[in-house]
């Protein structure tokens, strides 16, 4: 037998006891990709039911809630063994930090849309741009979908290269930001200062996603090493 293929057989005897955690948390996942589906529909295209929208945000948010508690339970009931307990309650807090985060855009975005009259001008180039910026975040939960996938498997080589692959495209996603937070203080001039400052503190609020799920991807590779060690 190959070095890697008894690697994977002994990643998937190691990790069967926590197959079943590892289905609920790509639930949660799936709920984090949604959303954020929701969220970019909600900002690109302000003629939709923005509501509508946030209503399914805010439900995946509960359901994702639901997720946590018992996944939680359950590892701290000994599913998980106790060499990777601390990382894994860490990786379903991050996972749920994502959803968190996704909901509290949502939110924030519906407030600015009914009080800030964000709806025209370089306001709206603006908020066009971050839904641009959103649709990268989205590459990277998708690929971090993807690395669940060779998580539950135990394919230590292919974890290893879509966390190297998802540190890039945050990396990337750190330029994208860095563009349009310029591309803000060009055009400031053209805005007042409340829709400067509140759309300066959410271009940020975005990055924080692909900053989690970069944390996220580093937990998993950390709960993989932990396993071999």
């Amino acid at each position: 037998m190959k070095l890697k293929d008894r690697l994977l057989e002994i990643l998937s005897k190691l990790l069967a006891p926590s197959k079943e955690i590892l289905d609920r948390l790509e639930e949660h996942i799936d709920l984090s990709i949604d959303s954020l589906d929701k969220l970019i529909n909600m900002i690109t295209y302000p003629e939709e039911d923005i509501l509508k929208f946030y209503k399914s945000i805010e439900e995946n948010e509960k359901l994702g809630d639901k997720i946590v508690y018992d996944v939680t339970k359950r590892i701290l009931q000994g599913a998980v063994s106790l060499t990777i307990q601390s990382h894994f309650i860490q990786l379903v807090n991050t996972l749920d930090d994502i959803l968190d985060k996704i909901n509290f855009l949502g939110r924030d975005y519906i407030r600015m849309y009914h009080y800030m009259n964000l709806h025209q001008g370089e306001a709206r180039e603006i908020l066009n741009s971050i839904g641009y910026n959103l649709r990268h975040s989205m590459r990277i939960l998708t690929k971090l979908k993807d690395m669940f996938e060779s998580f539950k498997k135990g394919d230590l080589e292919s974890i290893l290269s879509m966390r190297d692959e998802i540190e890039r495209l945050e990396e990337e996603g750190d330029e994208v930001k860095d563009k349009l937070i310029e591309k803000l203080y060009i055009n400031s001039r053209l805005l007042d200062a409340r829709q400067f400052i509140l759309l300066r503190s959410y271009i940020l609020n975005t990055d924080d996603i692909e900053d989690l799920c970069e944390d996220s991807a580093n937990l998993i590779s950390l709960i993989i090493l932990s396993v071999l060690s």
